[in-house]
């Protein structure tokens, strides 16, 4: 890992393709209030990660959105060397990683051909659970 730095969370730019393989508008409002309150504990734990040479978040999106709420001053990042087709791979694997609930149906389609794209997937195959009356 490289070297951290504290950058302001406002200067961070979400990863263009952000919304295209992760929806916040399905977000589980309990997940995200768990992650706010553990950062207002606990402070982020683990850095934000951004393409050298520019401030374009490759992972620690929600991260970013929740300092800003908080009105943090700085947060951890890392800056990485890295090309843009790897960063969209990276930024999915870190969210499935992370919450493994995406619930869009289109955004897992998107996700599906991403990773029989890039991580050369012959089969992919993703549970969904059902939500219980």
């Amino acid at each position: 890992m490289g070297r951290i730095v504290h950058v302001n969370p406002r200067e961070l730019l979400p990863h263009p393709e952000y919304s295209k393989y992760h929806s916040d508008r399905i977000q589980l409002a309990s997940d995200y209030e768990r992650i706010k309150d553990s950062i207002h504990k606990n402070g982020i734990r683990e850095p934000l990660i951004a393409i050298e040479g520019s401030n374009i978040l490759v992972c620690g999106h929600k991260r970013r959105m929740i300092s800003i709420e908080l009105g943090l001053d700085t947060v951890p990042v890392v800056y990485e060397v890295i090309e843009e087709e790897k960063s969209i791979e990276r930024m999915v694997e870190d969210n499935l990683s992370r919450t493994q609930s995406e619930k869009d149906p289109i955004i897992i389609g998107e996700i599906v051909v991403l990773a029989k794209k890039y991580m050369g997937l012959l089969t992919v195959v993703i549970v969904l659970e059902r939500e219980q009356p």
